[in-house]
């Protein structure tokens, strides 16, 4: 570590699909980056959560002094849930892993999103990742909101919506139900990561199921890039 001693600033910003974390200087230059896997509570357990987001602090903090850091911000998706699930102790043991000695202030991710594209203290913001949700926000607290209910009965038009709309146009196809569509062939390569497909429409249909539910279900966003270009 440096002998520096002039103030560092920490952004962090937990999503479905990723954790990812920004070191800057006052000025706004940026010292460090890193990057971790989903921090989204409503899919991952509490403990994974926290250790992602220790995981991508780290990185971000590598060469210089958690001491420097003087203000911290988390945007973390599924913020009630993660309040009731004393989400606060463990991102507490986080920081004190990362070293950190800030107070970190923990907001919803769409006021993360909203902070990203305006200085602005009031408006509204439409964010589609993995996840999607729409929200109103008034100095950084979200004050309606519309969706962003999650991959199980919410979140239409996010990534996972796209790609699970994917999965199931070819598992109709492949089981007779479907037309055929552009989309099977690319769909069983990023599922099953397999280049040499068996022939018959039975075995490929079984490869792609196991392939869905051996994995997280937020895992087939990633499969909503297919979307578009298939219908391009």
């Amino acid at each position: 570590m440096n002998g520096r001693s002039d103030p560092l600033l920490l952004g962090i910003d937990a999503g479905g699909t990723s954790v990812d974390a920004v070191l800057a200087e006052a000025d706004g230059t940026i010292t460090g980056t890193g990057h971790a896997g989903g921090g989204n509570p409503v899919t991952l357990p509490l403990e994974t959560v926290a250790g992602h987001v220790a995981e991508a602090v780290k990185k971000a903090l590598r060469g210089a002094d958690p001491a420097r850091v003087t203000s911290a911000v988390l945007g973390v998706a599924g913020l009630a849930r993660f309040a009731r699930q004393d989400g606060t102790r463990a991102l507490r043991l986080a920081w004190r892993e990362c070293g950190l000695r800030a107070e970190v202030r923990v907001v919803a991710d769409p006021v993360v999103a909203f902070a990203a594209g305006t200085p602005a203290r009031r408006g509204a913001v439409l964010v589609s990742g993995t996840g999607a949700i729409a929200a109103a926000i008034d100095d950084a607290e979200v004050t309606s909101r519309v969706d962003g209910h999650g991959w199980l009965v919410g979140d239409d038009g996010s990534g996972f919506w796209l790609g699970r709309q994917a999965a199931r146009a070819v598992l109709s196809e492949l089981d007779g139900r479907g037309e055929p569509t552009s989309l099977r062939y690319p769909v069983l390569t990023a599922m099953t990561r397999c280049d040499n497909l068996p022939p018959a429409a039975g075995q490929q249909l079984e490869m792609l199921r196991d392939a869905v539910y051996d994995g997280p279900p937020t895992g087939l966003a990633r499969l909503a890039p297919l979307v578009p270009a298939a219908a391009s």
